[in-house]
């Protein structure tokens, strides 16, 4: 993005004056003709055909080209502005790169034919290499992506087996709570069983004691 940034303060620079400027060199020079045919690559205007000054065939010339598509287009800085830098198509891209490449495309050099022209070789270099960087990063953010889905598939897969394992304990203590109670309810019945064999067991010597006096009051009734 700081190259983004770089390239969009370069066009900011611009006047309309400036565009102005340019489209009426009568002559330019080699330095805004190789500025603006990189111009139209960028943004898919195509050259002229014209008889090659050698007499062999015809070349292109973008100079007419850039003059009645782009400056004289009112919104021409515009559309520099909101070009599409995210879909650069890879052709231009390659063939843009000679430009990128050529010593004499640099702004402080094109700077000495043309202010304006220095600001549009800025853009059309900060574009080449925003696409450069973008596609570098771009497998590593695709890579970012799929690692944050599988970190997020896994968090809620964690978040409902925590959920499982929650309604797990909550029946675990409830089941801890109810044997607590079955055990303390035991425990008091094998207490009142061991207090109950106690009582029997006292009972019994009583009664056997009993016994014994019963023959006692017997015999002395019947001596009475």
């Amino acid at each position: 993005m700081p190259l983004v940034h770089a390239a969009e303060a370069a066009l900011k620079t611009i006047s309309k004056g400036d565009i102005a400027v340019v489209k009426g060199m009568k002559t330019p020079s080699d330095g805004v003709k190789l500025v603006m045919e990189a111009v139209c690559i960028m943004l898919g205007v195509k050259p002229k055909r014209i008889p090659n000054p050698n007499g062999k065939g015809k070349i292109n010339d973008y100079w007419d080209a850039a003059k009645s598509n782009l400056l004289n287009d009112i919104g021409f800085l515009k559309r520099l502005l909101q070009f599409d830098r995210d879909a650069i198509p890879a052709s231009v891209i390659e063939e843009i790169e000679p430009y990128y490449q050529n010593a004499s495309f640099v702004p402080h050099v094109i700077a000495k034919s043309s202010s304006a022209c220095e600001g549009l070789c800025k853009w059309v270099r900060g574009m080449r290499d925003y696409d450069k960087v973008a596609k570098e990063v771009e497998p590593m953010q695709k890579a970012l992506a799929a690692a944050q889905a599988k970190a997020k598939a896994a968090a809620d897969d964690l978040a409902i087996k925590m959920t499982q394992l929650k309604k797990v304990q909550d029946e675990l203590a409830t089941l801890q709570a109810q044997l607590d109670a079955e055990m303390k309810k035991k425990k008091e019945l094998e207490d009142q069983f061991a207090d109950c064999n106690s009582r029997l067991a006292r009972a019994q010597e009583l009664l056997a004691g009993l016994g014994g006096e019963a023959e006692r009051w017997k015999e002395a009734a019947t001596r009475l």
